[in-house]
C-alpha cells in the first residue's frame, strides 16, 4: 500500500484520528482503512491539547471545522469515495476504495490544489509507470467502468466509417446543456455526433431540454461507459469522470470546464484557465499512478487488510466474469415483473414455481457458489433446503418491505424489499439477519445515519408518507362528527390474516377477534378499525366479518390514509402491521399482540417477548435499520437499485391526489350479502354500490 498521505503521517508518528461526534459519517467501514490509528470522538467546542499526535478527519470542508482545526492545530485530512467500485446488487454497498487529501476537499469534478501539488513535486520512477500502465490494461481491458460495469454494450452500433465520431458527455451540473450541445454540433456539421445522458440523471430524475433530441442522436440508456467509448474518436465533456476514462483509451478529449485531468496536456481545454494550477506536461500513466495508488487506499473484504489498486482490480474482474444465478421460489405472480430490478444486470435470473433444484444442479458445476436461492416469505421447499446444506448455496428469505406500492398503481411494483440470509425477518422466538444487526447496533459508528433517520422520519410526517401511498386526506374527527368528542380515541389496525405471514403462530386468528380483544380492554374508548392492506376479495365471509367488527369499532373506509387517522388517535393496536412503525415514528403508543420486527426493543407496549431480541434501541436507531440500512429499494421508472432519498422524491406527488369518497366511514347499511352470490348487487334494495379498484368497500350515495 502506497498511499502517501498515509505514509507521511507514520514517518510523523502520527496514530490518533480526531472525529467530531456530531459529523461522524454514514460509511462504517472507514475505520478498516485505518488500522493501527486510535479513533477518538471531540465535540466541535472543545479545547484539545493534541500534541502533534493526531488529526482531523472529514469528509467535508465547513468553516467551523476550519476554524477548529486552527484553534487546535490539527492536520486536516479529508476522504471521499474512491475510484474503483464495484457495481452489484447489494443495497448495503461495500465501500472498497477511498481517496485521501490534504488540507482540502478532492473532487473528481474539479482541480484539487493537493493532487496538483503531487503532479508537480512527485518524482515518477520507471516502476511507478509500469504500475500505471498495468493499472490502465486491468481498468480497460477488462472494461471495469466508473459507470454500469455490469451493463454490457448492446448490439446497437454507434460508429460511423469516413467520418469523425463524437460524443458530447451531459452534465447534469450544467444549465446551458443545449447551448453547449447546439455549439458543437454546429461546428462539426459532418461528424456523427451522439449526446450521452449522465447517469445521474437517471437516478436523480433530473429532466433534460427536450430539444436536444431534435439535433443531436442521443443514448437515454444505461451502458458500460468504456465500452461506449470505444465507438467514438473525439469526447466532449465537462467535468465528468467519462473523460478520464476516454484518456484511458487514447481518445481525443475537450474539456469545456476545468476538471482534476485538465489543465496537464492531456486534454484540449476550451475554457478560460485562471492559472491557479501550473501546467505541466504529464503522461497519463502518471496521471493514473498518482491516483490509484498515492491518493487511494484500498481492501478486498470487510478486515483490516489492505490491498494495491492492481489486487483490488483483479478482484473485480474475477467477480465480474463469474455470472451469478438468482433462483426465485413461490413469489406470487403480481411481484414477478419488477423482481428484476432488485438484483444487477450481471445476473441471470429464473423463477420457479416450484422447489425443483434440477436447473440449479445442472448450472452448478459452471457457476460454482455463485448461485443463490431466493424464496418468498415463509413458503417451504425442503429440496432446495437439503440442496443448499449440500451445496453450500445460500438461502435468501424475502418479505415485503416498510414502503411497498401507490394504490391504483397498474405495474403493482413493490417498493422495497427485505433480503434476510438467515430466516425471515421477524420469526417469533427465531434469529434472523435482521435482529442480529438491530442486537449489535453502534450509535456511535453510525451518527450520520441517525441523522438522516431523524431527517427522513419528519419527512414522513410532513409529507404523510406511508407503505401504501395515494390514499386520501380527510378530517376524521369532522367527518365522524366527534370534533367535541372527550373519549379516547384508538386505531385497530386490520391485517391479511390470509397472506400475510406474521399474522401467525399467535392466539388471535381473525380481525375480529383483534378488534374483540381490544375492545374489552378499551370499553370507554372510541375505536376505529381500518385495514392496511388491499382488499381484493369480495366474499361472503370477508362482509361478515366486517359486520360484526362494526359492532365494537367505526370502520374506516380502506382508501382513507393512515396518516389522517395518526393525527386523532392516542393510541395504536396492531398484530404485527408496519403501520406501527408509522406509529411510532409520530410518537403515538403502540401496543403489539403480536411480534413485528419493531417491536421488543423497548418502543412498544408488547404481549408477546421475543428471546432473540436482547436490548433496547432508539427510534431514530431502529428507523435507519429498517428503513435506511437493511431494506433493498427500488427506482420503478427503471427498474434499479435505488435508495429511500430516490423513493420518496418518487412518491411525493401522490401525497394529496384528488380522490372522491363519497363516505369516510363504512356502516352496516352500506354493506349488501347476497347469500346465492359472491358478489355485490349494485342497484337492488338499498340504491347504488360499485366497487372500487378491484377492492371491496361500499359506498352509499346520497340521493
Amino acid at each position: 500500500m502506497n498511499n502517501i498521505v498515509i505514509k507521511e503521517l507514520e514517518d510523523k508518528k502520527i496514530k490518533k484520528i480526531y472525529i467530531l461526534e456530531d459529523y461522524v459519517y454514514e460509511n462504517e467501514d472507514i475505520k478498516n482503512f485505518f488500522n493501527g490509528f486510535d479513533w477518538i470522538k471531540i465535540n466541535i467546542n472543545s479545547n484539545i491539547n493534541v500534541k502533534n499526535d493526531g488529526f482531523l478527519l472529514l469528509k467535508e470542508e465547513k468553516e467551523e471545522f476550519d476554524k477548529f482545526s486552527k484553534k487546535n492545530k490539527l492536520l486536516k485530512i479529508f476522504f471521499r469515495k474512491g475510484i474503483l467500485h464495484l457495481n452489484r446488487d447489494q443495497v448495503r454497498m461495500f465501500q472498497h476504495s477511498i481517496i485521501l487529501n490534504k488540507n482540502n476537499e478532492f473532487s473528481l469534478d474539479n482541480k484539487s490544489p493537493y493532487l496538483t501539488e503531487l503532479i508537480n513535486s512527485y518524482n515518477i520512477k520507471n516502476e511507478d509507470l509500469k504500475r500505471g500502465k498495468e493499472i490502465i490494461k486491468l481498468i480497460t481491458e477488462k472494461k471495469n467502468s466508473y459507470f454500469y460495469t455490469s451493463y454490457k454494450k448492446n448490439d446497437k452500433n454507434f460508429r460511423k466509417k469516413n467520418t469523425k465520431n463524437i460524443l458530447i458527455q451531459d452534465d447534469i451540473k450544467v444549465d446551458n446543456i443545449y447551448d453547449l450541445v447546439k455549439n458543437i454540433v454546429e461546428k462539426n456539421s459532418d461528424a456523427n455526433i451522439y449526446f450521452n445522458y449522465s447517469p445521474e440523471r437517471f437516478f436523480f430524475n433530473k429532466k433534460i431540454d427536450s430539444k436536444i433530441n431534435d439535433i443531436v442522436n442521443v443514448i437515454d440508456f444505461k451502458i458500460n461507459s468504456l465500452e461506449l467509448l470505444e465507438e467514438f474518436d473525439i469526447v466532449y465533456v465537462n467535468k465528468s469522470y467519462i473523460g478520464f476514462e476516454a484518456l484511458l483509451l487514447n481518445k481525443e478529449v475537450y474539456c469545456l470546464e476545468e476538471n482534476f485531468y485538465s489543465d496537464l496536456c492531456l486534454t484540449k481545454d476550451l475554457y478560460k484557465k485562471n492559472n491557479k494550477r501550473k501546467e505541466k506536461k504529464i503522461s497519463i500513466e502518471q496521471l493514473v499512478y498518482i491516483l490509484y495508488e498515492l491518493l487511494s487506499i484500498n481492501k478486498i473484504d470487510n478486515s483490516n487488510k489492505l490491498c494495491s489498486s492492481k489486487e483490488l482490480l483483479l478482484f473485480f474482474n474475477d467477480i465480474q466474469n463469474k455470472e451469478k444465478l438468482i433462483c426465485l421460489f413461490g413469489f406470487p405472480e403480481n411481484l414477478k415483473f419488477g423482481l428484476k430490478g432488485y438484483f444487477s444486470n450481471i445476473h441471470k435470473i429464473f423463477i420457479f414455481d416450484n422447489g425443483s433444484v434440477d436447473i440449479i444442479d445442472n448450472n452448478l458445476h459452471k457457476l460454482g457458489k455463485t448461485i443463490e436461492i431466493v424464496i418468498w416469505q415463509d413458503k417451504q421447499f425442503l429440496d432446495l433446503e437439503r440442496f443448499s446444506k449440500d451445496k453450500g448455496v445460500r438461502i435468501l428469505r424475502v418479505s415485503p418491505g416498510p414502503i411497498q406500492t401507490i394504490i391504483n398503481d397498474i405495474d403493482n411494483i413493490q417498493y422495497s424489499l427485505y433480503f434476510d440470509n438467515i430466516n425471515l425477518i421477524s420469526n417469533y422466538n427465531k434469529p434472523s439477519e435482521l435482529k442480529t444487526i438491530l442486537n449489535n447496533f453502534k450509535k456511535e459508528e453510525n451518527i450520520k445515519g441517525i441523522e438522516t433517520s431523524s431527517i427522513l422520519m419528519n419527512t414522513f410526517i410532513s409529507k404523510n408518507i406511508s407503505k401504501i401511498m395515494g390514499l386520501k386526506e380527510v378530517d376524521i374527527k369532522k367527518e365522524l362528527n366527534i370534533v367535541n368528542e372527550k373519549k379516547e380515541l384508538i386505531l385497530v389496525v386490520g391485517q391479511d390474516f390470509e397472506n400475510d405471514i406474521y399474522t401467525k403462530n399467535y392466539d388471535i386468528k381473525s380481525n375480529l377477534e383483534l378488534v374483540t380483544k381490544v375492545y374489552e380492554q378499551n370499553k370507554n374508548a372510541i375505536i376505529l378499525y381500518k385495514i392496511d392492506f388491499i382488499n381484493t376479495k369480495d366474499t361472503i365471509e370477508y362482509k361478515k366479518e366486517l359486520l360484526e367488527i362494526m359492532n365494537y369499532a367505526r370502520v374506516i373506509n380502506e382508501k382513507v390514509s393512515f396518516s389522517s387517522i395518526f393525527k386523532v388517535v392516542n393510541k395504536i393496536y396492531t398484530l404485527s402491521s408496519i403501520i406501527g412503525m408509522e406509529g411510532l415514528i409520530r410518537k403515538i403508543p403502540v401496543y403489539c399482540i403480536g411480534n413485528p420486527i419493531y417491536a421488543g426493543w423497548g418502543l412498544t407496549i408488547d404481549t408477546n417477548k421475543d428471546i432473540t431480541k436482547k436490548r433496547n434501541l432508539t427510534i431514530e436507531e431502529l428507523f435507519y435499520v429498517l428503513y435506511i440500512y437493511f431494506p433493498r429499494y427500488i427506482n420503478k421508472r427503471i427498474l434499479e437499485i435505488s435508495s429511500i432519498k430516490d423513493v420518496l422524491f418518487d412518491i411525493e406527488k401522490f401525497n394529496n391526489v384528488d380522490i372522491k369518497l363519497n363516505l369516510i366511514e363504512i356502516k352496516k347499511d352500506d354493506i349488501f350479502i347476497e347469500e346465492n352470490s359472491q358478489t355485490i348487487n349494485d342497484k337492488k334494495n338499498i340504491g347504488f354500490f360499485y366497487k372500487l379498484f378491484n377492492i371491496f368497500s361500499v359506498y352509499r350515495e346520497n340521493k
